[in-house]
């Protein structure tokens, strides 16, 4: 939008400015990863999760909701408290930025957006990364 309605180019304001996005465009990931003043979080839904763990794979951050506590891990890539800071994702590369679900409704989601934190395996969650280096 900077460039459409500003004419700026985001990649000409570093240092300067610094932003960040989140979006369930992987094509938005993999054009922007290198970046440095521009960091983008993919959103990880119910129907991307293929999408989710490439862009973690290329280094990315990826947002994902859990029903109750945070796991340390989630198909072996680090899970970081989402909920702390807008600037968590900032601080961090190729972690999920792991968000609790709010209100009843959203922990008793069964359509997929929702982790159910309750149902992983611990040593699992922590291994499964290898499938995706």
């Amino acid at each position: 939008l900077l460039k459409k309605y500003a004419g700026l180019n985001i990649e000409d304001l570093a240092p300067v400015a610094l932003f960040y996005d989140y979006s369930k465009i992987l094509g938005k990931i993999k054009k922007y990863i290198n970046t440095p003043n521009y960091v983008v979080t993919y959103s990880r839904a119910e129907d991307n999760e293929a999408e989710a763990l490439e862009a973690l794979s290329l280094g990315a951050n990826v947002s994902a909701v859990f029903s109750d506590q945070l796991p340390t891990h989630y198909k072996g890539f680090k899970v970081v408290d989402g909920d702390a800071s807008d600037l968590v994702m900032l601080n961090n590369s190729g972690v999920i930025l792991g968000l609790k679900a709010k209100g009843k409704a959203a922990r008793l989601d069964a359509s997929g957006f929702v982790i159910n934190s309750n149902k992983l395996n611990t040593k699992q969650n922590e291994q499964i990364k290898t499938q995706w280096n």
